[in-house]
């Protein structure tokens, strides 16, 4: 085999595998984007626990295979693998798109499902992972807590109801 054959072939292993251990992948347009502003976005995603993959397209049409990308991997395309919380790593794209609007959002891909860049948008203004749980619980305590409290309502009702039974003897 060929160095150049087993350069491509490891490439696109390493596209499979950081597909594999993501949370969801985006795909972006650097192309008008200076070196610097490329270097701060990785070191933003580094601090999210994602990161940037930059290789040819067909390459990374090839590691991601069985998935359609509806044209996304047209022009300068880098991958954006998410960490644990891919709703984190939306809102860090879509915050460094506000301050570099060079850098272009194309979409991305949570699962199997393909999201368009108004999905990627629509997604960094969820809440985090964290808060999003916290909400679940809550709902799922509310009717056990209203159940908790009617009871003790009632009990308390009955005690109310005894004690003027009590003083109605003792005063009668």
């Amino acid at each position: 085999m060929k160095v150049g054959a087993l350069y491509r072939s490891r490439i696109v292993d390493l596209v499979k595998d950081n597909r594999q251990q993501a949370s969801g992948v985006f795909f972006i347009d650097f192309e008008k984007m200076t070196a610097l502003q490329l270097n701060a976005l990785r070191r933003t995603l580094r601090a999210s626990n994602s990161r940037m993959l930059v290789t040819k397209n067909r390459l990374i049409g090839k590691g991601l295979e069985g998935i359609s990308l509806n044209g996304m991997l047209k022009g300068q395309t880098g991958v954006v693998y998410a960490g644990p919380d891919v709703v984190e790593t939306a809102k860090v794209l879509v915050e460094f798109k506000k301050d570099n609007e060079q850098l272009n959002v194309k979409g991305g891909v949570i699962d199997q499902n393909v999201l368009s860049a108004a999905d990627v948008e629509a997604l960094s203004k969820l809440p985090p992972r964290q808060v999003m749980l916290g909400m679940v619980v809550n709902c799922i305590a509310a009717p056990i807590t209203g159940l908790v409290c009617s009871l003790n309502q009632i009990i308390t009702k009955f005690a109310y109801v005894v004690n003027a039974i009590k003083d109605k003897k003792e005063n009668g």
